[in-house]
């Protein structure tokens, strides 16, 4: 169960930033 979490946390990682920078640049 810890390896599948730890997989979806990189891969949520991966999707998430670009995702949080396409955010701030949108407010602003």
């Amino acid at each position: 169960f810890a390896n599948y979490y730890q997989r979806f946390v990189k891969d949520f990682s991966i999707i998430a930033k670009p995702l949080i920078i396409y955010m701030n640049k949108a407010q602003l």
